[in-house]
C-alpha cells in the first residue's frame, strides 16, 4: 500500500494524477512506478492512450495501493472519451491528445499538479501566466520525460525550473481571442467550433512545413521541440497580415521558380474555412521545417534516383493542378511510370489516389527538355483534350502527352507548368493514332471511351449491343466493356 494516497484534482486526467502519485511516493519514472505497484503489462511509453485492458489493469493494483473504490480515478480517462472534439477524422491532426507531456513551469512551482488540458495539441499557452508551455528543457533541449522529477526540475540536467519559468517575452501579452477560445473549461467545455478547431490545425501542420507543397494529415500529433512556438505561428498565420506578407517573401526566396506553380501561402488561403480577426504580431519570425512533420512514406521508401527534397512533395491532385491537365490524364502518366512516385512501395495501390507522393522537382526537370516551339508552322497540329481526332482513335490526351514525353512521338510544349496542348509533326502523329487504334481494338473497350470515338451517348453504344451490331466483352457484368473486335467490325462496316 501506497504511503501517500491523494485524492484526484478537478484539473488532472489519468496520466496526470499518476504522475503526481508517483511523485509524492518518491517514485520517478512512470514505467517505474506502474511495475513497482505490480500492475500486470505496465505500460512504457504512449501515456496519452490507454487500452480498456490496461485500464483494467490499473484497477486491480491501484484498489489494492490506495485502500479504496478508484471509480474516481478512473472517470479521469473517461474525460477524454467523453469530449467529441478531442478526435474528429478529416482535420489535419485527428486525435488532440499529444503523447509527450507539456508543462507550465510557473503552475508546478505553485502547487505540483499537471494540467490535463495542458496536453491539448491546440493549446499553447498557460492562461494564469501567459507563459507558453514547454515540452523541452529551455537549458539542455532535452524532451521533458514522463518522469516526476519533472514536477521540480528538468529530468535530463536536473536544473531546477525556478532558474527558467519560460519565454518571459510572453507574460506581458495577454492571450487573444483564438487562444482563450481553444483553452477548455475543467469539465471539457469548449468555445472553439470544429471550422476553428480544423483550421487551427491545419495551420500548426503549415507552420511546421512552411515552404512544403504538401499537406499530409496526421491521426496523432507527432513531437518536434517547443510545439507552443508552433502553435502561436500558426495562429499568427491566420490573424496576422504581417505574418503572411513575410512568410510570402521566405516562399518566393526557398521555392524560387516553384512558388509560382504551387504556392504554399495561396493553398493555405484555399483550405482555411474561417475567417479571423486580426491580432497582434507576436515577432514569431523565424520559419523552420520541421523534419518530425514529414510521414515517413515520404523519405523512408523514396526512390533512390532521384534528389528527394521533401518541399517539392505534392500528391497527384495538386501535380495535375501545377501541370495543367485532369486527374485522369495525369493518372495516365502516372500509371506508365512516366511521372515516377516518390513512395515506390504504394505503386500498386491504384484505388488511395491521396497517398501517391510526387516530386515537382523532377517532373518539371523531365517537362522542361520539350518547353520548345515548334520549327515551323506548316506539318505541325495543335492537340489539347477536347481534340476528337485523339477520341476517335480511343485513346486520351493523357496518352499524346505520355508519347511526346517518352519521345515516341516528337513534340512540343508551351510551359512546364501547362500541358493541355501539345504541338505535333502531322504524318507522326497520325501514324501513332493507327497504332493505338489497333492495339485498342485487342482489349475490351469502355462504353464511355466507344461514345466518345464515334461521337454518340452512352445510350446509343447500349443500344447497338441490343441491335446486334455490338457485343459485350466476356463475362461483362455491369455493362461496362465492348468487345474490341466487335467495335473493330463495327467501326470498319459504319466508316466504308
Amino acid at each position: 500500500m501506497l504511503r501517500l494516497r491523494p485524492y484526484p484534482k478537478e484539473n488532472e486526467a489519468l496520466t496526470q494524477y499518476l504522475m503526481r502519485l508517483a511523485y509524492m511516493n518518491s517514485h520517478f519514472k512512470l514505467s517505474n512506478f506502474l511495475k513497482s505497484i505490480k500492475m500486470d503489462k505496465p505500460k512504457a511509453g504512449r501515456f496519452g492512450l490507454w487500452h480498456t485492458t490496461q485500464l483494467t489493469n490499473l484497477t486491480k493494483v491501484l484498489s489494492i495501493e490506495l485502500d479504496r473504490d478508484v471509480t474516481d480515478v478512473l472517470q479521469l480517462h473517461q474525460r477524454y472519451s467523453q469530449t467529441s472534439w478531442l478526435f474528429e477524422k478529416g482535420r489535419t491532426f485527428a486525435e488532440l491528445v499529444v503523447d509527450f507531456p507539456r508543462i507550465c513551469t510557473a503552475c508546478l512551482a505553485e502547487d505540483h499538479v499537471m494540467d490535463w488540458r495542458w496536453g491539448i495539441a491546440t493549446v499553447a499557452r498557460c492562461p494564469k501566466h501567459k507563459l507558453p508551455l514547454i515540452d523541452t528543457c529551455p537549458q539542455c533541449d532535452k524532451p521533458i520525460a514522463w518522469d516526476a522529477n519533472l514536477f521540480e526540475f528538468c529530468p535530463s540536467c536536473k536544473q531546477s525550473w525556478k532558474l527558467e519559468t519560460g519565454d518571459k517575452r510572453f507574460a506581458d501579452i495577454e492571450l487573444n481571442a483564438l487562444e482563450r477560445k481553444l483553452w477548455p473549461e475543467v469539465d471539457g467545455t469548449l468555445l472553439a467550433d470544429p471550422t476553428l478547431l480544423a483550421d487551427v490545425t491545419f495551420a500548426t501542420y503549415v507552420a511546421a512545413r512552411p515552404f512544403d507543397m504538401l499537406i499530409q494529415a496526421f491521426s496523432r500529433v507527432p513531437y518536434s521541440a517547443d510545439h507552443s512556438k508552433l502553435i502561436l505561428t500558426g495562429l499568427q498565420l491566420l490573424t496576422s497580415p504581417e505574418h503572411r506578407v513575410l512568410w510570402d517573401e521566405r516562399c518566393k526566396s526557398h521555392l524560387q521558380d516553384f512558388a509560382e506553380t504551387i504556392h504554399p501561402p495561396m493553398q493555405f488561403n484555399h483550405w482555411v474555412k474561417g475567417t479571423y480577426d486580426y491580432s497582434h504580431f507576436l515577432n514569431l519570425t523565424s520559419f523552420n521545417e520541421r523534419a518530425e512533420y514529414v510521414q515517413k512514406a515520404r523519405v523512408e521508401y523514396a526512390s533512390k534516383l532521384y534528389d528527394e527534397i521533401p518541399r517539392y512533395h505534392v500528391d497527384i491532385f495538386s501535380l495535375a493542378k501545377a501541370v495543367n491537365l485532369d486527374i485522369s490524364d495525369v493518372t495516365i502518366l502516372f500509371e506508365n511510370q512516366t511521372f515516377p512516385m516518390v513512395n515506390t512501395s504504394f505503386v500498386g495501390n491504384h484505388k488511395m489516389m491521396f497517398t501517391k507522393i510526387f516530386n515537382m522537382h523532377y517532373i518539371t526537370g523531365l517537362i522542361s527538355e520539350f518547353v520548345k516551339s515548334p520549327p515551323y508552322k506548316d506539318g505541325y497540329l495543335s492537340i489539347t483534350a477536347q481534340t476528337q481526332l485523339v477520341n476517335q482513335h480511343l485513346c486520351h490526351f493523357g496518352d499524346v502527352v505520355n508519347a511526346v514525353l517518352t519521345k515516341k512521338i516528337k513534340g512540343y510544349l508551351s510551359s512546364t507548368s501547362d500541358l493541355s496542348q501539345v504541338i505535333v509533326p502531322v504524318e507522326p502523329f497520325k501514324t501513332w493514332l493507327v497504332n493505338m487504334l489497333e492495339s485498342a481494338f485487342h482489349r475490351p473497350i469502355s462504353v464511355v471511351n466507344a461514345a466518345k470515338a464515334i461521337d454518340c451517348s452512352s445510350d446509343d453504344i447500349k443500344l447497338l449491343v441490343q441491335e446486334g451490331k455490338l457485343k459485350w466483352a466476356k463475362n461483362q457484368r455491369k455493362g461496362e466493356l465492348l468487345d474490341g473486335p466487335s467495335f473493330m467490325a463495327y467501326l470498319k462496316y459504319s466508316f466504308n
